[in-house]
């Protein structure tokens, strides 16, 4: 089974203690978002999981976590979004977040880094064209892998 660490939420930069607290549970509780009062319990047990992947935007706060996961014999890679928008608060500059994905990779390895450039916000601020140059401007930047 492969776990999907952060759909709904960025566990690795908000709740990286507590999915490390779940992972020594064994299991995680989780709510059906279209029937709040469906819960089910997954189990995060080593035998079972194959693959954790995390979601995130910040990983800065647990690069000395990872240990705890490794420790454990847990495989894991990151979906890292990096994106354009001078909108979104509480995130460092841009410029640490694609060190810190660099970092990440030469630590891990690029095969365990996925870049994701998500959401797309078409507005009067951010163009297509606006897009088009930070797609080429990360990808140059990211291509130093």
């Amino acid at each position: 089974m492969i776990i999907s660490a952060s759909r709904r939420t960025d566990i690795p930069c908000y709740y990286f203690e507590w999915f490390i607290k779940r992972i020594q549970a064994g299991y995680v509780l989780t709510r059906n978002p279209m029937n709040y009062s469906q819960v089910s319990r997954i189990s995060l047990s080593n035998d079972v999981v194959d693959c954790i992947v995390f979601w995130t935007k910040n990983a800065m706060k647990i690069l000395d976590k990872l240990k705890n996961i490794d420790e454990l014999g847990y495989k894991y890679c990151f979906q890292y979004t990096i994106t354009p928008y001078d909108i979104e608060q509480n995130l460092p500059p841009k410029e640490q977040i694609i060190d810190n994905f660099q970092f990440l990779s030469s630590l891990l390895g690029k095969h365990r880094m996925l870049w994701r450039y998500d959401p797309i916000i078409v507005n009067e601020n951010y163009t297509v064209d606006y897009h088009k140059e930070s797609l080429y401007h990360n990808s140059k930047l990211l291509r130093k892998l």
